[in-house]
């Protein structure tokens, strides 16, 4: 009886510490999933953010497929625990063969931008970047920038929109209001 009363606490600390240390991977995947969908649902977008800066560029590969990078920069808040996805507007995520462009969603690091703080041991950076490969020469981003205050009490989302081509960012001009 004790022997099968230490096995059986074994077993328990064994499976229980790996269980607390283990990062659901079918959390982070519904994570992505939701982000994804809230873009795609959303109606009202930002073509810039008082917050940040936002650029990006698309480059041609001699393969005959397209890398794109979009960059976030210049911060004017502290942001902290920062997530970014960027999806062609496009594509639904049913039809979606490949993972859309993302930070801070899959990895268990932590990004962080503050004014004039840079410390990158300490997930704080200078800027982020993303990227992705797609056979279009141009592409209607969607993108969601999500972060939280220093004390990750409030939490803020921004849904950026804009084209992309081998020519450059441009803001949809149909879209601008007067």
């Amino acid at each position: 009886m004790k022997k099968f009363f230490l096995i059986f606490i074994l077993l328990i600390s064994l499976f229980g510490c790996s269980l607390l240390n283990e990062k659901p991977e079918h959390k982070v995947g519904e994570d992505y999933e939701v982000y994804y969908k809230a873009i795609e649902e959303n109606d009202s977008f930002l073509f810039e953010s008082s917050n940040y800066s936002i650029n990006a560029e698309m480059v041609s590969l001699p393969s005959g497929k397209n890398i794109f990078y979009i960059f976030l920069d210049n911060p004017q808040i502290a942001m902290y625990d920062i997530k970014l996805l960027a999806i062609d507007l496009e594509t639904t995520y049913r039809s979606s063969g490949t993972m859309a462009a993302s930070l801070g969603i899959f990895e268990d690091d932590k990004y962080s931008l503050v004014p004039y703080q840079v410390n990158a041991q300490s997930g704080y950076y200078k800027g982020l970047m993303i990227s992705g490969e797609t056979t279009k020469d141009e592409l209607d981003i969607g993108m969601l920038v999500s972060w939280y205050n220093i004390d990750r009490k409030i939490s803020y989302r921004e849904f950026i929109k804009f084209n992309l081509s081998l020519d450059g960012m441009i803001i949809p001009h149909d879209d601008i209001s007067e």
